[in-house]
C-alpha cells in the first residue's frame, strides 16, 4: 500500500488529506494523482484504487495486477446509484472491498496548469524549420491534458514584434483538437528577434491577472528560440521581474549554433534543469519527453 486516504489511522494516512465522502469526485481525484506520483517516484509503471480511498502498487504491478482474475463487479464511480465504470470519462474509479480498480501510468503529462508558448519566429528560423516547431507543438499537446478542466495553453509568436495568437480564455486553448487544428494554421512572419517583447506580451495579455489564468494552478511559460535577441531588447532581469514575482517557470529550449547559453540561462532565471539546448530543430521530437517532464515537474504557485 502506498495511500490510505479512508483510514486516518493508517501508517500509509497521508497527513492533510481525507476521504470527504461529501466530495468524492474531487477526493478520488486528489487520491489517484497522488498515488500516481508515488508510484511514478517509485519506478513502478501501474497502480490500483481500492476499497473507497486505498492507493495500492509495488515493484512487479505490471506482472500481477491480474493474478486473481478479472472481478464482475465492484468498482464505481459515484456514490449514489453508482454506474458502471466508463473510461472514456475523466472521472476517477474506485475500487471497493478487495478489488482494485487499475491504472497504467503513462508519459503523458494529466496535470492542471496553464502554458504559455512563445514561438521565435524571425527570419533565420526559416519555414521550413517553423514547420518543424508547429509539428513538435501538435505532439506537445497530444501527451498534454488539455481540457478545460486540466491543462490550458496560450501562444505567442514573435520576430521583431510579437503576436498574441490566442489566450487562455480562448475555446482553442482547452480544447485539444481546436488547439492543434490552430498550430497547424500558425503564422511564419520572419523579421528580426526580439525575445523582450515576447515575453512582455505574454506577461501583459497571457498571465498577468484578468487574461484567463487560474490562480492556484502552475503557470509555465515555454519558449522556443534559435538565435541571440536583438541589442536593442530590454534586459532580461527586467521583463522577467513579473514573472519571477509571481512564480512563473519559464523554460528556454534554444535550436542551433547561433544560440547563446547564457541567455538561455537568464531567459529560465539561471535554472540550468529548465533549459534545453538542441543542435537543429529535427531534433525536437527526440527531446519531447524531456521537454514534457520539464513543463509538468511543476506545482502550484
Amino acid at each position: 500500500m502506498l495511500l490510505n486516504d479512508r483510514d486516518p489511522y493508517s501508517k500509509y494516512h497521508q497527513p492533510g488529506y481525507r476521504l470527504d465522502w461529501r466530495k468524492w469526485k474531487e477526493s478520488t481525484h486528489s487520491l489517484a494523482c497522488r498515488c500516481a506520483e508515488k508510484a511514478r517516484a517509485k519506478g513502478y509503471t501501474m497502480f490500483g484504487l481500492q476499497f473507497y480511498g486505498e492507493c495500492w502498487s509495488g515493484p512487479q504491478a505490471e506482472l500481477n495486477f491480474n493474478r486473481d482474475g478479472v472481478s464482475n463487479n465492484g468498482c464505481v464511480m459515484n456514490l449514489v446509484n453508482p454506474p458502471d465504470c466508463t473510461q472514456s470519462s475523466n472521472q476517477e474509479c474506485m475500487g471497493t472491498q478487495n478489488v482494485n480498480y487499475i491504472y497504467k501510468l503513462t508519459e503523458n503529462c494529466d496535470k492542471m496548469m496553464d502554458v504559455g508558448i512563445v514561438v521565435d519566429s524571425s527570419s533565420s528560423v526559416r519555414r521550413r524549420n517553423y514547420e518543424l516547431v508547429k509539428t513538435f507543438l501538435i505532439d506537445l499537446v497530444d501527451k498534454m491534458h488539455v481540457s478545460t478542466r486540466l491543462t490550458h495553453v496560450a501562444v505567442i509568436h514573435y520576430s521583431h514584434r510579437a503576436y498574441l495568437d490566442w489566450g487562455f480564455s480562448s475555446d482553442r486553448a482547452q480544447n485539444a483538437a481546436a488547439l492543434k487544428k490552430a498550430i497547424k494554421v500558425l503564422k511564419y512572419q520572419p523579421g528580426g528577434t526580439r525575445t523582450d517583447k515576447a515575453m512582455e506580451l505574454a506577461w501583459n495579455k497571457i498571465f498577468k491577472s484578468g487574461n484567463g489564468e487560474r490562480p492556484n494552478v502552475p503557470h509555465v511559460l515555454l519558449i522556443i528560440t534559435d538565435g541571440i535577441t536583438s541589442r536593442r531588447s530590454k534586459p532580461y532581469p527586467v521583463v522577467l521581474k513579473p514573472f519571477k514575482e509571481n512564480n512563473i517557470k519559464v523554460v528556454a529550449v534554444g535550436v542551433g549554433g547561433r544560440v547563446d547559453r547564457n541567455e538561455l540561462n537568464q531567459i529560465a532565471m539561471n535554472k540550468a534543469e529548465n533549459v534545453v539546448h538542441l543542435d537543429q530543430f529535427g531534433e525536437l521530437a527526440s527531446k519531447i519527453k524531456e521537454i514534457l517532464k520539464i513543463l509538468c515537474a511543476s506545482r502550484k504557485v
